[in-house]
């Protein structure tokens, strides 16, 4: 094999190795993005919706007799709201029709207005600062996007790496 072989062997391999490190990494972009995006619907989902009825409150606030019909109405509003956009996730396939992207989310807002006009409201009245109870309710939705973020990337990192040959990639609802 003579020198100019070598080197054009050598050029075709580095230039397949890029081509290969670009594919890689732009898979694993996509790859991140979709999770991200997926992880903004569950923050949605079980944070997001749950708090417009039932916001975080510090630990002050509230009587402690009323503890576990608390927790009740906020675990009951989180199966609602997680169980509607399972059951939505799992129709997305199943339903032919060309607007499911409007019609889907409809679907939810309508079932979870119904949920936020039956559930009972708070039975605790505030007593202390709202000013408090504003910070910790911004810092806890902080906290909790910061949590479904991270558990985005995470995922979308790692999702490209434990994917058998032959199994379908992350993909996007059709």
């Amino acid at each position: 094999m003579s020198l100019q072989n070598s080197n054009e062997t050598a050029r075709a391999s580095l230039r397949e190795a890029i081509i290969a490190s670009i594919d890689g990494a732009s898979s694993q972009v996509v790859s991140k993005k979709k999770a991200l995006f997926l992880a903004g619907i569950l923050w949605f989902v079980l944070y997001l919706a749950v708090a417009l009825k039932y916001p975080a409150n510090p630990p002050a606030v509230g009587d402690p007799e009323t503890l576990y019909y608390r927790e009740a109405l906020y675990v009951a509003f989180i199966a609602i709201s997680g169980f509607t956009a399972l059951g939505l996730a799992l129709l997305w396939n199943r339903v032919k029709i060309n607007s499911k992207k409007i019609v889907f989310p409809l679907v939810y807002a309508g079932i979870m207005s119904a949920a936020y006009l039956a559930m009972p409201a708070n039975p605790d009245s505030i007593s202390i600062s709202m000013e408090l109870v504003q910070s910790f309710r911004v810092w806890t939705a902080v906290t909790i996007g910061i949590f479904w973020g991270l558990l985005g990337i995470i995922f979308g990192s790692l999702w490209d790496k434990f994917v058998r040959p032959g199994e379908p990639r992350l993909t996007t609802f059709n």
